[in-house]
């Protein structure tokens, strides 16, 4: 006769369903963990992402009012500039080294209390535009304050638009070309703040309005009917 099987002392047996049952418990807690941390971190992207969304929707409305106000100041301008560089280049024709008073402009009030925020516009050749002509405008205002400060103070109108008396005179040939660099970066930035183009209002008469050479406008091959398209040509 072969030997017996001996089966294992029951409380052998029991230790190990025991240990197993241990092994079994510790998995199916780890699992518990390791899904409740998976679901918080969903929670927490889906709340980081709620975050990013509403500060998206925030930049971009901060962005669509930014863009509002400044072109609606620019238009204010488009009028002031477009008159004055009709006068200057109609001047200039017949004499460009003619002694002249620098125009009095309004101060920018929507771009210095926006300042800060310009950065919320991007990078490109149309925010560029709207800097350089904002750069430009106060460089003549601050000039034209200092001659009439300088008028003021010195001596009558009659005396102080002579150039010897008052250091702040320039010329119309001068002049020309700085209300030009500001008509041409006003027509880009004016483009690049809406995609909708202006026409001429019903008081723009383009007959009493004069390019570089002279002429009227009204005369101009290239007729122009939206107001970026009358400062590009005055500008030319």
């Amino acid at each position: 006769m072969g030997k017996a099987l001996h089966l294992a002392h029951p409380r052998g047996f029991a230790g190990l369903v025991a240990g197993f049952l241990v092994l079994l418990a510790a998995f199916v807690a780890w699992k518990g963990v390791q899904s409740q941390i998976g679901a918080e971190r969903e929670s927490l992207e889906l709340q980081l992402n709620a975050q990013k969304n509403l500060e998206a929707e925030r930049v971009a409305r901060e962005t669509a009012s930014l863009k509002a106000a400044l072109h609606v100041e620019l238009l204010m301008y488009s009028r002031m500039v477009v008159d004055a560089l009709s006068i200057l280049n109609f001047e200039c024709v017949e004499n460009p080294e003619k002694w002249a008073f620098p125009p009095r402009l309004v101060p920018p009030l929507v771009f210095r209390a926006l300042v800060d925020r310009v950065g919320l516009l991007g990078e490109g050749f149309q925010i560029s535009a709207i800097v350089t002509f904002y750069t430009n405008l106060t460089a003549i205002i601050s000039e034209a304050e200092k001659a009439t400060e300088y008028a003021m103070t010195y001596g009558p109108p009659d005396k102080v638009l002579l150039p010897q008396s008052n250091p702040f005179i320039t010329t119309h040939g001068f002049l020309a070309q700085q209300f030009r660099l500001l008509a041409a970066n006003l027509a880009t930035a004016l483009n690049g703040l809406s995609a909708t183009r202006y026409g001429i209002t019903p008081d723009i008469d383009l007959r009493n309005l004069y390019g570089r050479n002279g002429k009227p406008l009204s005369q101009d091959a290239k007729l122009q009917t939206h107001i970026d398209g009358v400062l590009s040509r005055l500008s030319e």
